[in-house]
């Protein structure tokens, strides 16, 4: 249930006081009659507009009352389109009259119901000239998809537009000035049915206290927009539905399209069943537009308007359900997203008339002024459908000679690079991408400065295509994740102290030096992805060659167990130290230092010396224990394996790991290897 509760122009005391009037003079059961001579009378307007309701996917075929009231008792245009396949852009052409690229509402978001708009273009919407001309005009439903109610655009009289985006409960609306907030409950908050009724209160009051005065208004309903909310009443309608399921649905892969196409495969069996119970949901909240249809035709009827009374039913753009694989969604530019169902009744239009000329939505606007004896401005792109309707009435089927042959669709938002501003001085594009406004106005506002302060909510930066881009601060008020000048116990050569610092918007803790020079931790020194690759590419090739070297070290160790030891017994005259020193082996001291970028032979073994007391002791040792295990060493990588793939962090990592190396080295080096007594002892 609503929130709060506002004055309304009227109550429903009075309606039902003067409609008991109208009933005792009129008598019971009879329709009033028209007191005024209606030749000379201007038409009223009503505009019926769903939102995102496809033609192609046969959602009309499931509303009987609005193709018996509309198509069979009016006209219906067999080839029209939207101009732009994205609901905002689309809606401001249809208030305006415009293209895409002269109104410059490119998507939902830039631009939309923005100041610019405001200033610019709802000041021209057909709701201007209408109210300028003598009708009274009334808005319900949703309007613009960033709208955020806080004004009522220029040109309506009565006003119930909806905040944001369309929902069925839980949702916001102004009405006249005043924010509502509706709750949950069907018979109260059903949006779609509160459009339906507001707008026909409205319609009814207007008449009764105008009775000459005409009256246009639009009923721009929710359905079938997502979230997809039916009535309780049609909750368990359309249980197998297959109309959706048109000659493109689920064709993928699509080479001869675009990219998105090329690379989208069909759709897993679990998407095209999210695709069928989708358009089950559409169609269930179709039904109550239906009912609004038909309850708007009636009260017509007994209000003895419905001659006087021009409807037209359009949606905003298309939708898809599974067409070329994709689940679901808009903005593409092909038929079942820019085809729309369109259809017409009033004065002067044949019932069950086809029109095939081209139309869209930015024609509807110049329409609604022609049919209110207006001359629409030469600023609207769009063309008066009048003469069309005008035709109807003399074939059954009309194709008008003198009409246009092609027509313009438009999506997404031009780059700088290809806006032609020749001859423009204030178009909103050259304004967006300079200093003067848009991002580059709003990044030179101290608000929007780098770093973040504590009550900033935004900061400006560059991203790697040098373009300016807006970014959402952290909180930066909430609490340090560390410990101020906490001594971080990494090394004993490295003094760390933790700080807290702001980086890209966000409160972080770093590791800085004790004079307060920033240490990169673990995360501010992770390798970038590219220099990793070429990191695991090199160490894929390191442990390639180690598994060589092993191998070698066991040729080796196998060749020198079937070395004859005896055949290189020295003589007792010839052995010196020197040839001690060339011929014995040092254990654990025997390095193959091999650049493993560059595999090569390992260097000759150097023979390291072993101590003997004298000469003569060395001739009495039997050469076998002369002949020490060798032992190949393999290090971690060395210098010659650091590239530029290496962070500093690695490198730092391989200069330690050498030191310990020789630390271990020196270590084993200060073992005694030979007797205590005569004998001379060195250190390896």
């Amino acid at each position: 249930m609503a929130t709060k509760i506002i004055n309304r122009s009227f109550t429903p005391s009075i309606i039902i006081a003067v409609l008991v009037i109208n009933a005792f003079v009129y008598g019971e059961g009879r329709r009033p009659r028209n007191r005024f001579n209606r030749e000379h009378e201007r038409p009223n307007i009503v505009i019926i507009m769903t939102d995102d309701q496809d033609s192609e996917l046969g959602s009309m075929n499931y509303m009987p009352k609005t193709r018996r009231i509309l198509e069979a008792g009016g006209v219906k245009f067999t080839n029209a389109f939207t101009n732009s396949p994205i609901c905002c852009p689309s809606r401001s052409s249809f208030l305006t009259g415009l293209h895409v690229h002269n109104h410059n509402i490119w998507t939902n978001n830039v631009n939309c119901s923005s100041k610019y708009w405001q200033t610019n273009f709802e000041v021209k919407s057909f709701a201007t000239y209408l109210q300028d001309s003598g009708y009274k005009t009334g808005y319900f439903g949703k309007y613009l998809n960033e709208y955020v109610g806080d004004h009522i655009p220029a040109g309506w009289r009565e006003w119930m537009g909806l905040v944001k985006n369309s929902a069925f409960y839980n949702y916001t609306v102004n009405y006249n000035g005043d924010l509502i907030k509706h709750g949950d409950d069907y018979h109260d908050d059903y949006f779609t049915d509160l459009i339906a009724n507001d707008s026909l209160a409205f319609f009814k009051s207007s008449k009764l206290s105008y009775p000459s005065k005409p009256v246009a208004m639009v009923l721009s309903m929710p359905a079938p927009h997502g979230p997809e909310d039916s009535a309780p009443q049609y909750s368990d309608m359309f249980q197998n539905i297959t109309d959706h399921r048109t000659p493109s649905w689920n064709y993928a892969p699509n080479p001869d399209k675009e990219l998105l196409l090329q690379i989208t495969g069909k759709m897993e069996p679990i998407q095209s069943q999210f695709a069928d119970l989708l358009m089950r949901k559409r169609v269930m909240t179709l039904q109550s537009v239906d009912d609004a249809v038909e309850k708007v035709y009636n009260e017509l009827s007994d209000l003895g308007e419905l001659n006087n009374t021009y409807m037209i039913y359009l949606s905003d753009h298309g939708y898809h359900l599974g067409q070329f694989g994709i689940p679901k969604g808009k903005s593409m530019p092909y038929e079942f997203d820019i085809r729309i169902p369109m259809y017409a009744r009033g004065p002067g239009i044949k019932p069950g008339s086809q029109i095939s000329n081209l139309v869209g939505i930015i024609d509807i606007a110049p329409t609604l002024l022609d049919i209110a004896q207006v001359t629409p401005p030469d600023h609207m792109d769009g063309k008066s459908l009048k003469p069309l309707l005008e035709d109807s009435n003399q074939s059954m089927s009309v194709q008008r000679k003198a009409w246009r042959d092609t027509f313009l669709i438009e999506r997404g938002k031009l780059r700088k690079q290809l806006i032609n501003t020749n001859g423009i001085t204030e178009n909103f594009l050259s304004i967006y991408f300079n200093n003067n406004g848009g991002i580059e106005s709003k990044c030179d506002k101290p608000r929007y400065q780098y770093p973040c302060k504590a009550d900033q909510k935004f900061y400006c930066h560059k991203d790697s295509l040098d373009r300016r881009r807006i970014r959402k601060c952290n909180k930066l008020t909430k609490k340090c994740p560390c410990k101020e000048n906490k001594r971080v116990k990494r090394n004993a050569e490295e003094k760390l102290v933790k700080k807290c610092s702001v980086i890209e918007g966000e409160v972080k803790c770093r590791r800085v030096e004790a004079n307060g020079k920033p240490k990169g931790g673990r995360k501010s020194q992770r390798v970038l992805s590219s220099h990793q690759k070429a990191l695991d590419d090199l160490i894929r090739d390191y442990k390639q060659q180690l598994v060589q070297l092993r191998i070698l070290r066991e040729d080796l160790q196998n060749d020198l167990e079937n070395i004859d030891l005896d055949k290189y017994k020295l003589p007792a005259h010839n052995v010196t130290s020197d040839d001690v020193k060339r011929v014995k082996l040092a254990r654990n001291n025997t390095r193959i230092t091999t650049s493993l970028q560059t595999m090569t032979t390992p260097q000759p073994l150097e023979l390291e010396c072993l101590c003997a007391a004298n000469e003569d002791e060395l001739n009495e040792v039997d050469p076998k224990d002369l002949v020490r295990e060798i032992n190949l060493q393999t290090t971690s990588l060395p210098v010659e394996f650091v590239s530029t793939g290496l962070s500093k962090r690695d490198q730092k990592r391989i200069e330690r790991q050498k030191k310990r190396d020789e630390k271990k080295q020196l270590r084993r080096g200060d073992k005694e290897i030979c007797d205590e007594g005569d004998r001379i002892c060195c250190k390896l």
